[in-house]
Protein backbone atom coordinates (compact mmCIF):
# COMPACT_ATOMS: atom_id res chain seq x y z
CA UNK A 1 0.00 0.00 0.00
CA UNK A 2 1.42 3.12 -0.91
CA UNK A 3 0.12 6.67 0.74
CA UNK A 4 0.77 9.57 -1.41
CA UNK A 5 0.42 13.02 0.52
CA UNK A 6 0.18 16.19 -1.22
CA UNK A 7 0.72 19.87 0.10
CA UNK A 8 -0.08 22.73 -2.69
CA UNK A 9 -0.89 26.51 -2.88
CA UNK A 10 -0.96 28.13 -5.75
CA UNK A 11 2.64 28.63 -5.64
CA UNK A 12 4.34 25.11 -5.28
CA UNK A 13 3.09 21.84 -4.60
CA UNK A 14 4.87 19.51 -2.20
CA UNK A 15 4.68 15.56 -2.95
CA UNK A 16 5.90 12.44 -0.39
CA UNK A 17 5.43 9.13 -0.88
CA UNK A 18 5.18 6.41 2.08
CA UNK A 19 5.23 2.57 1.99
CA UNK A 20 3.77 0.83 4.36
CA UNK A 21 2.97 -3.35 4.82
CA UNK A 22 -1.21 -2.83 5.32
CA UNK A 23 -4.32 -2.94 3.35
CA UNK A 24 -5.72 0.47 2.17
CA UNK A 25 -8.48 0.04 4.13
CA UNK A 26 -5.95 -0.33 7.56
CA UNK A 27 -3.76 2.62 6.27
CA UNK A 28 -6.70 5.03 6.11
CA UNK A 29 -8.05 3.81 9.31
CA UNK A 30 -4.89 4.23 11.10
CA UNK A 31 -4.12 8.02 9.45
CA UNK A 32 -7.83 8.73 10.47
CA UNK A 33 -9.08 7.36 13.02
CA UNK A 34 -5.82 7.38 14.95
CA UNK A 35 -4.56 10.51 13.91
CA UNK A 36 -3.56 11.33 17.69
CA UNK A 37 -1.18 8.51 17.91
CA UNK A 38 1.14 9.64 14.81
CA UNK A 39 0.83 13.43 15.34
CA UNK A 40 4.22 15.13 16.81
CA UNK A 41 3.25 15.74 20.26
CA UNK A 42 5.53 19.24 19.91
CA UNK A 43 3.74 20.40 16.91
CA UNK A 44 0.89 22.68 18.46
CA UNK A 45 0.27 26.18 18.60
CA UNK A 46 -1.29 26.61 22.64
CA UNK A 47 0.84 27.63 24.60
CA UNK A 48 0.02 24.12 27.40
CA UNK A 49 1.19 20.68 26.45
CA UNK A 50 -0.95 18.43 23.75
CA UNK A 51 -3.70 16.61 24.55
CA UNK A 52 -5.20 15.76 21.89
CA UNK A 53 -5.04 15.71 17.81
CA UNK A 54 -8.32 15.52 16.43
CA UNK A 55 -9.39 14.92 12.95
CA UNK A 56 -13.38 14.63 12.92
CA UNK A 57 -14.36 11.71 10.35
CA UNK A 58 -16.55 13.80 7.58
CA UNK A 59 -16.23 16.19 5.30
CA UNK A 60 -16.69 19.76 6.69
CA UNK A 61 -15.17 18.26 10.00
CA UNK A 62 -12.57 19.84 11.84
CA UNK A 63 -9.05 19.42 12.11
CA UNK A 64 -7.66 20.63 15.20
CA UNK A 65 -5.63 20.90 18.93
CA UNK A 66 -7.15 20.38 22.57
CA UNK A 67 -4.21 21.43 24.97
CA UNK A 68 -4.50 19.64 28.43
CA UNK A 69 -5.78 22.93 29.67
CA UNK A 70 -9.24 22.89 27.64
CA UNK A 71 -8.27 25.13 24.96
CA UNK A 72 -8.66 24.16 21.33
CA UNK A 73 -7.42 25.63 18.16
CA UNK A 74 -8.77 24.69 14.64
CA UNK A 75 -5.83 24.16 12.47
CA UNK A 76 -8.61 23.66 9.24
CA UNK A 77 -11.22 21.66 8.30
CA UNK A 78 -11.83 18.20 6.43
CA UNK A 79 -12.56 19.22 2.49
CA UNK A 80 -13.17 15.84 1.57
CA UNK A 81 -13.49 12.59 3.47
CA UNK A 82 -13.41 9.30 0.84
CA UNK A 83 -12.52 6.36 2.83
CA UNK A 84 -10.13 4.40 2.12
CA UNK A 85 -8.64 6.37 -0.80
CA UNK A 86 -8.15 10.06 -0.25
CA UNK A 87 -8.52 12.63 2.41
CA UNK A 88 -8.17 16.49 1.77
CA UNK A 89 -7.59 18.93 4.71
CA UNK A 90 -7.53 22.85 4.53
CA UNK A 91 -4.45 24.01 6.61
CA UNK A 92 -4.67 27.19 7.81
CA UNK A 93 -1.49 27.84 9.56
CA UNK A 94 0.55 30.38 7.97
CA UNK A 95 4.25 30.42 8.15
CA UNK A 96 4.56 32.43 11.37
CA UNK A 97 2.75 29.08 12.31
CA UNK A 98 -0.06 32.37 13.41
CA UNK A 99 -4.17 30.88 12.18
CA UNK A 100 -4.93 32.84 8.58
CA UNK A 101 -8.72 33.36 9.61
CA UNK A 102 -9.02 34.06 5.14
CA UNK A 103 -9.97 30.36 3.15
CA UNK A 104 -8.57 32.14 0.20
CA UNK A 105 -5.15 31.63 2.23
CA UNK A 106 -5.47 28.24 3.05
CA UNK A 107 -2.95 25.15 1.84
CA UNK A 108 -4.45 22.10 0.73
CA UNK A 109 -3.39 18.67 2.17
CA UNK A 110 -4.37 15.78 -0.33
CA UNK A 111 -3.44 12.50 1.11
CA UNK A 112 -4.23 9.51 -1.25
CA UNK A 113 -4.01 5.57 -0.60
CA UNK A 114 -3.00 3.17 -3.54
CA UNK A 115 -2.49 -0.14 -3.52
CA UNK A 116 0.75 -1.14 -4.82
CA UNK A 117 1.29 -3.89 -7.96
CA UNK A 118 2.54 -6.62 -6.38
CA UNK A 119 5.49 -8.49 -8.71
Amino acid sequence: MRATQEIATDEFAVRATITVKATIERAFKVYTEKFDSWWPREHKLGKAALDRAVLEPRAGGRWYERTVDGAECTWGSVLAWEPPRRLVLSWRINQDWQIDEDPAHASEIEVTFTAEARS
